[in-house]
């Protein structure tokens, strides 16, 4: 894919469908095209590969009881998310609204993670950036003090 699909992402959610295996061949290619044209900015530790989630899709579809994409145990997809990258891998079902909330959430629990480790090291939210978001006591970070989109990423057109 070209450089634009991929402006200003803080992460990706890669989907293959488990009923058509050529569909996980391409998933590798994916990742590391991601991982060669986007970087995480500053506010988010800067420079790191952008964190992605795994979805294995269509599960609702899979063989067995196990909900599990055919031929792919949990211990194949496990190893391949950690040689690959990923943050995790998750079955999914877009038609009955399956484990995409738990995959969305596991991304943005990274993503926060590290605006806060940016904001410990002193060089995001808390250290002087302008724009980012900051945390309070507690250790959370207050996105709404965040300015607008284009205020800290340059403006698309």
């Amino acid at each position: 894919m070209t450089r634009v699909y991929y402006k200003e992402a803080l992460g990706a959610l890669l989907v293959y469908d488990v009923t058509n295996p050529d569909s996980f061949d391409g998933v590798e290619k994916w990742k590391r095209d991601l991982d060669d044209k986007v970087t995480l900015p500053t506010v988010f530790g800067g420079g790191g590969p952008v964190p992605a989630v795994l979805l294995a899709n269509k599960c609702d579809l899979a063989a067995g009881t196990n909900h599990l994409p055919p031929r792919q145990s949990t211990r194949q997809l496990d190893r391949f998310c950690a040689d690959h990258g990923f943050l995790a891998w998750f079955p999914t079902s877009a038609k009955e609204n399956s484990n995409l909330e738990e995959a969305v959430r596991c991304l943005v629990d990274r993503l926060l993670e590290l605006v806060q480790q940016s904001t410990e090291e002193g060089k995001g939210a808390g250290g002087g950036s302008r724009g980012a978001p900051s945390s309070d006591e507690s250790g959370r970070v207050d996105l709404s003090a965040a300015p607008a989109h284009g205020s800290y990423f340059s403006r698309c057109c």
